[in-house]
């Protein structure tokens, strides 16, 4: 399973393999602008956690929250 989400020219994206365990929730991408425009911050975040569920009730084993950003100036640095 595949999560793909365009923001403004960039890829936000999680990959899962057919037999994962891991369910992932709250992902969001996007892009804030900082300092009126001195440099642009892109994000990609959500919860991944898997577990023992049956119809809605369970027990989660692991759940990691994974925010990631990267932040590109007027110049193009990185």
């Amino acid at each position: 399973m595949s999560e793909r989400v365009k923001n403004g020219g960039l890829w936000g994206y999680y990959e899962r393999g057919t037999l994962s365990a891991w369910q992932v929730s709250n992902w969001e991408t996007g892009t804030t602008v900082i300092n009126n425009g001195e440099y642009c911050r892109a994000y990609a975040r959500g919860n991944f956690h898997w577990g023992i569920e049956y119809e809605g009730n369970g027990l989660v084993v692991q759940d990691e929250y994974v925010d990631l950003r990267v932040s590109v100036t007027r110049n193009g640095d990185v």
